[in-house]
């Protein structure tokens, strides 16, 4: 299958590689660019715990300059691939359930009275965990460590491939990519060449955003099994 990765492309370049191996023909497209806040500082000490919810999030923080302070802190994340991106921190959580999911361990693990949690975090982020903390008694310090920045267009090369019927299948890992997507779509007036295309989404979230509001083609949507890499590229598998 010809299949368009539209991750940051750090993450679509791994991405690619697994998708390679299983036959894929793969071309990547980021819809939004990393790029780390700088001076962006963290002011929170002796947190009970820390919260990162992506991989960028792990990123930004593990190379940030104060985290050697938070070695030993237990952090809590979402999926494996975040935990990995930690090395040497102490993560004592790496849930592939989703958002909502990782605030009911934290609500069922953590005391509200036992000081502060630190959220590192883009930003732009789906759902809000920490406004359900503070609702759950839970003081948050929220420390935005990296941006996503937007694509404005479509590359000539995946135009032409929409235009030439070369793409089957996208793959969209978060409202945000989805509608960033949806939209340089029709800018770029290829509402029709995509009646045929299917779209691979993380979760019911990230289809929301392509089923709504302005919207290509017929949009057939495939929706992974749980919200992780590894079901996605299963979804993928099924077709």
């Amino acid at each position: 299958m010809r299949l368009l990765l539209t991750r940051p492309r750090r993450q679509s370049e791994i991405l690619a590689r697994r998708l390679n191996d299983l036959g894929h023909d793969v071309l990547i497209e980021p819809m939004l660019s990393i790029e780390n806040v700088r001076n962006a500082t963290i002011d929170t000490t002796n947190p009970q715990a820390i919260i990162i919810t992506s991989i960028n999030g792990a990123r930004a923080f593990s190379t940030h300059a104060q985290a050697g302070q938070f070695r030993d802190t237990p952090v809590y994340t979402v999926g494996p691939a975040t935990a990995e991106e930690l090395g040497n921190f102490n993560v004592v959580h790496r849930g592939s359930d989703g958002v909502e999911a990782l605030k009911n361990v934290i609500c069922r693990g953590l005391n509200p009275d036992g000081g502060p949690v630190l959220y590192i975090r883009g930003a732009h982020v789906a759902g809000d965990l920490a406004c359900d903390l503070t609702a759950s008694g839970f003081k948050v310090d929220q420390v935005v460590l990296y941006e996503a920045v937007k694509a404005v267009r479509l590359s000539q090369t995946v135009v032409d491939g929409f235009k030439n019927n070369r793409i089957d299948g996208v793959l969209l890992f978060s409202p945000r990519t989805a509608a960033t997507f949806c939209k340089l779509v029709m800018d770029a007036g290829l509402t029709k060449n995509l009646e045929d295309v299917t779209f691979y989404c993380l979760s019911k979230n990230v289809s929301d955003s392509i089923q709504s509001g302005n919207k290509p083609g017929r949009r057939q949507v495939v929706i992974a099994a749980q919200p992780t890499t590894i079901d996605l590229i299963n979804a993928v598998g099924r077709q």
